[in-house]
């Protein structure tokens, strides 16, 4: 499009780049200090602009146009957000107090702003829009505060939010009043009324339209369209729209914005139109912040007149704020806390002056004293708050509960619903505040909490609590509902903070997870919701398997464990501690090691083959294991439709398997004392039949019955030391020959054994390692040849290979990837490289040096590339840890040309 005019589009794109980078830095580093992001946004502005560096081609006025127009878009966006978080029934219900405490808090500043203004000189018109500018009050800013520190459900919090949404709205009208009247130049008492009878007008008007079309019109477009983007462009239109008529009717388009949020946000829709606006929002909304650093000028700031002008419109604005809290009356509340709450000015304040500065009210001194004003109220709230929380006078008293005796609950519950609201029907006792909490959340989802309720909540935010096991089913079905509004409310109790802290700090990092674009995804736990789901009628294979447990109930603390330490295994086990028990919290970590296996299987091919098949079967024991460990991987992962179909079928084979050995066993005989019972059977000698009973599970599943007593044939007696014993067996496939090789045990055998094989003119399909603890071992090989190969040959090449070192084969583009969770006993290893002769002989090699026992190999070719499936232990037995991990892979890169290495799952099998 650029390339197409002669428009020079050089200095606005660098300017862009520069306000975008320069915003999010700004943004970060405040974050980090713990102040809000605007702030370092704004002084990103005044770094980037024409008071320090000049990055910004303020002066363009191609440049100076395009940013004003993303600005413009960012505010929208920023009151379109504001109007959809804005609670029109909370706004309804504030109370008495929060209204009067809205109404002074906007009085006494516009009054004090405005006389003061008038005061040092200046016009009417301007004298005005000052005391305006300072009516404003950011919920945002008090909300977090109050909200870090558990608060959000004292009196105190909800006096303030509400007087703050209240000081929106009205400060939205008065902006809408101030600038009619500055830039019509008349303040007559008509032009004010007219002018605020239409913004209120408009705001019935619009309100009434969006609340009541909007949840139709989307849900209409819902069903009719085929397009996913069809909801976010709607939302996008129906912004503008009213951003446009709010213009036509002569009033601030960010007026429409803000009514379109209100109409948005009640559609069920509202999450999907949120993580959309949020999206773009985070990339236009700081252009409007770094923008207002941009016109500041910063020698103008420092001016001793500027200065002494901010300083008395700083102390009307904190003054105005802190007597508004004489308007609380009714209830026990901190009035100096509530006054605190009530100083940050925050966004909309710093929109009052952007608007007063495009609009020639202000001049640069005038306007660079009020940023003051807002940078000042913003920064001092935050610890002034924290200060006052802190304090002893702030403190709940000391709760003496019951002194005759705990109180009986009520006969219809603790709860009366009636009216919309949750409100107490008795006052429980603070030992039961974790359950009357939990209750209250999942009721919370659909009914708002009352005064009563929050007040009893508020007065015990310091009481010391414990996590009782017998709470932990409330809290997985409030996981699994899947309401951000409930786990809000759970949240803001302060409950999972003192009884659940490792739940608390999940939900933290969530917070401060930069990939998560949607904030209501933070207050969910995916896992949980998708276990429930999936349970239910829409899910038959799911629902079959939930149908087949008697309890679902470690399944359902598994998903929810998943979900809060997916990998922090300490803080796992601490948080199942709390919630099942140290005595429970090992069924559900063997449940999560189960899934985490039962799932890398469902990706490897060779988990269909009959001996993986058994491995599995008999490591997962019975049916029911199997379905719980099948519906939580299911819960905890997004399958791609082709491996969902690969984890059913295996599932389903698992459990034939595991059925049929019930049947053939006698009693509770398990498989693998089935078989050997069967190949002692076939034995011929006392000494193979203890072979057969010394053979370890792995090997046992692995072979028929048959197998097991040629084998034990083939070992005894066992071999000296440097001599081998070999069988061949012709297999029924074509070229395709079994070759098994007794002697004592060496860990580098295989690779002279893969030599010796390769010397042979044999390709290598499948290598199988079996040993006793006497030091005897089985190797069985599946080769392809043009000829049945020699026993006594292949014997006699085994037996000169025993007498002389390898030599070192190198391994061109080797990529290795270790998985831990692949397989029930071992670690797998898989590495795919280059097909030249050597390579398993080399890779086996390298592997006894470093330590691991080789207790499977599969080998196969694609071409020109040989993969290489093993199956490790260490020497004890165990999955390898990480340190041999690392040597296996410092090794096979001194080995290769060049190495590429993955690894799931590397730790220390139990």
């Amino acid at each position: 499009m650029f390339a197409s005019t002669s428009t020079d589009f050089g200095p606005f794109l660098f300017s862009i780049v520069s306000i975008l980078l320069a915003a999010r830095v700004g943004g970060e580093l405040a974050e980090r200090l713990k102040v809000p992001s605007v702030l370092g946004e704004i002084l990103a502005g005044i770094a980037i602009g024409p008071s320090a560096l000049g990055l910004v081609e303020v002066h363009d006025v191609l440049t100076s146009d395009a940013i004003t127009v993303l600005a413009e878009l960012g505010v929208l966006l920023l009151l379109l957000q504001v109007g959809m978080e804005m609670d029109l029934a909370e706004l309804g219900k504030v109370g008495a107090s929060s209204m009067t405490v809205a109404i002074i808090g906007v009085a006494l500043p516009m009054a004090g702003g405005t006389a003061a203004a008038i005061a040092m000189g200046q016009d009417t018109k301007t004298a005005i829009f000052v005391g305006a500018a300072l009516t404003a009050t950011s919920v945002g800013i008090t909300a977090r505060v109050f909200g870090d520190l558990k608060a959000l459900s004292s009196t105190e919090s909800r006096i303030v939010l509400g007087a703050a949404v209240a000081d929106d709205v009205l400060g939205l009208v008065i902006l809408t009043v101030v600038v009619k009247i500055v830039t019509e130049g008349s303040v007559g008492f008509g032009t004010v009324a007219g002018t605020f009878g239409l913004a209120v007008a408009f705001l019935v008007v619009s309100g009434a339209v969006g609340l009541a079309g909007a949840p139709r019109l989307f849900d209409l477009v819902q069903r009719t369209s085929r397009s996913s983007a069809a909801v976010p462009v709607l939302a996008f239109v129906v912004l503008f729209l009213f951003a446009g008529f709010a213009n036509l009717a002569k009033l601030a388009p960010i007026i429409g914005a803000f009514m379109a949020g209100l109409a948005l946000g009640r559609t069920r829709h509202h999450e999907r139109i949120h993580h959309d606006s949020t999206a773009i929002g985070n990339l236009l909304m700081p252009v409007f912040f770094v923008q207002i650093g941009l016109n500041t000028d910063v020698s103008v700031m420092g001016d001793p007149g500027v200065i002494g002008v901010a300083a008395v419109l700083l102390v009307i604005a904190i003054l105005g704020k802190l007597l508004a809290a004489l308007g609380v009356f009714g209830v026990r509340a901190d009035r100096l806390l509530v006054g605190l709450g009530m100083i940050p000015r925050g966004e909309v304040g710093l929109i009052f002056a952007s608007i007063g500065l495009s609009n020639g009210v202000l001049d640069d001194e005038l306007y660079a004293s009020l940023i003051i004003v807002m940078l000042v109220t913003t920064l001092i709230t935050p610890p002034a708050l924290r200060w006052r929380l802190t304090s002893p006078a702030s403190r709940p008293p000391a709760i003496l509960d019951d002194p005759d005796g705990p109180v009986p609950e009520p006969t219809g519950g603790w709860f009366d619903v009636g009216g919309g609201t949750i409100e107490l029907a008795a006052t429980p006792s603070s030992s039961r505040t974790v359950p009357i909490v939990l209750q209250a959340a999942a009721l919370a989802a659909e009914v708002r909490p009352g005064s009563s309720l929050l007040d009893w909540i508020a007065d015990r935010r310091t009481h010391p609590l414990a996590w009782d096991r017998g709470d932990t089913p409330a809290l997985v079905e409030l996981a699994g509902a899947g309401s951000p509004t409930a786990l809000r409310f759970l949240e803001v109790s302060g409950v999972l903070e003192r009884a659940l802290p490792e739940v608390a700090d999940h939900l933290q990092r969530r917070r401060h997870d930069t990939s998560e674009l949607d904030p209501s995804r933070i207050l969910r736990f995916p896992s949980a919701e998708r276990l429930d789901a999936l349970i239910s009628e829409d899910d038959p294979v799911a629902a079959k398997a939930a149908a087949g447990l008697d309890s679902l109930d470690l399944v359902r603390v598994a998903a929810l464990a998943h979900d809060v330490c997916p990998l922090d295994l300490d803080a796992r086990r601490a948080l199942l501690d709390r919630l099942v028990g140290p005595e429970g919290s090992p069924a559900v970590i063997e449940l999560l090691d189960d899934a985490a296996l039962l799932g890398s299987a469902a990706g490897d091919p060779d988990s269909f083959d009959q001996q993986r098949m058994l491995h599995l079967a008999h490591h997962l024991v019975s049916e029911a294991r199997t379905l719980r460990s099948h519906l939580l991987v299911l819960a905890t992962s997004e399958l791609a439709e082709w491996r969902r179909q690969a984890l059913d079928e295996l599932v389903a084979k698992i459990i034939d398997i595991q059925r049929h050995q019930r049947r053939v066993g006698s009693g509770d005989e398990a498989l693998v004392a089935s078989r050997k019972r069967l190949a002692r059977q076939s034995a011929v000698s006392d000494v193979a039949r203890e072979r057969i009973d010394a053979a370890g599970d792995a090997y046992v599943l692995s072979h028929d019955p048959d197998e097991l007593a040629r084998h034990a044939r083939l070992i005894e007696p066992l071999p000296g030391r440097g001599m081998v014993r070999v069988a061949v067996t012709p297999l029924a496939e074509p070229g395709r020959w079994q070759v098994e090789v007794a002697f004592r045990d060496d860990r580098r055998a295989l690779s002279r054994l893969a030599e010796s094989l390769t010397d042979h003119g044999l390709d290598i399909v499948r290598a199988g390692i079996a040993t006793w603890p006497d030091g005897a071992a089985l190797h069985t090989y599946v080769v392809e040849g043009s000829m049945r190969p020699s026993a006594r040959e292949l014997a006699e090449s085994f037996e000169h290979r025993g007498k002389r070192t390898l030599a070192p084969v190198a391994l061109t583009d080797a990529e290795m990837s270790f998985d831990a969770t692949a397989l029930p006993w071992h670690t797998s290893l898989t590495v795919t490289c280059v097909d030249e002769p050597g390579v398993l002989q080399s890779l086996s090699k390298i592997l006894a040096d470093c330590g691991a026992i080789i207790a499977d190999a599969r080998i196969t070719t694609d071409g020109s590339t040989a993969v290489d499936r093993f199956a490790l232990t260490d020497r004890r037995g165990q999955k390898l840890d990480p340190a041999t991990v690392e040597r296996i892979t410092n090794a096979v890169r001194a080995a290769s040309r060049s190495i590429t290495t993955t690894a799931s799952g590397t730790r220390a099998g139990r």
